[in-house]
C-alpha cells in the first residue's frame, strides 16, 4: 500500500527530477524506499522515506531522509568528504528555516489512505523543492 501511494503521488515527479526509485526488496519490506540520482563527479543524491507501523493501532507514520555519497548507496562512501545525511525536516528547520512543520523531527503520521496521500504530497513537495537543492548543491553542509 505504501509503496503504491508513494509512487502515485510523487513518482513522475521524482522522476522528472532524475531521481529513481531502488527496487530493493529487503529493504522495501523494512519500510525503506530509497530514491537515488547520479550526480558529478561520482557522487549520489538519495531521498529515502522510512515507513514505521504499529502493531496494534491503525496509525502509521514516516519521515524523509536525505543523503549523499560517493557509493551506489548511503551506506557507501560515507565517510569521505563532502559526504552528508540528515532528515529533510532537521534540513527544513536548521538549513531554510522553515517552521511550517512541527519541528526538525517530525515524522508525518496517517491512519487512512487520504491522509497519506496528503503526507505524501506534502513530504515529497518539500523533499523536490528545499531537500533536493541542499542535496544536489555538493558545496552544502550540514
Amino acid at each position: 500500500m505504501f509503496k503504491d501511494a508513494l509512487l502515485h503521488v510523487t513518482g513522475q515527479a521524482f522522476q522528472a527530477a532524475g531521481y529513481e526509485l531502488v527496487g530493493d526488496p529487503l529493504q522495501q519490506a523494512s519500510g525503506l524506499f530509497r530514491f537515488r540520482r547520479p550526480l558529478a563527479g561520482g557522487w549520489y543524491a538519495f531521498i529515502e522515506f522510512q515507513l514505521l507501523r504499529y502493531q496494534d493501532t491503525p496509525t502509521a507514520r514516516f519521515r524523509v531522509n536525505l543523503a549523499r555519497s560517493r557509493g551506489v548507496s548511503p551506506q557507501e562512501g560515507r565517510n569521505t568528504p563532502g559526504a552528508m545525511k540528515a532528515s529533510l525536516t532537521q534540513v527544513l528547520w536548521h538549513v531554510y528555516g522553515l517552521r511550517d512543520i512541527p519541528g526538525p523531527d517530525h515524522w508525518w503520521e496517517f491512519t487512512s489512505s487520504v491522509e497519506l496521500a496528503q503526507a505524501l504530497a506534502e513530504a515529497g513537495r518539500l523533499a523536490l523543492t528545499y531537500g533536493r537543492v541542499w542535496l544536489e548543491d555538493l558545496e552544502s553542509t550540514f
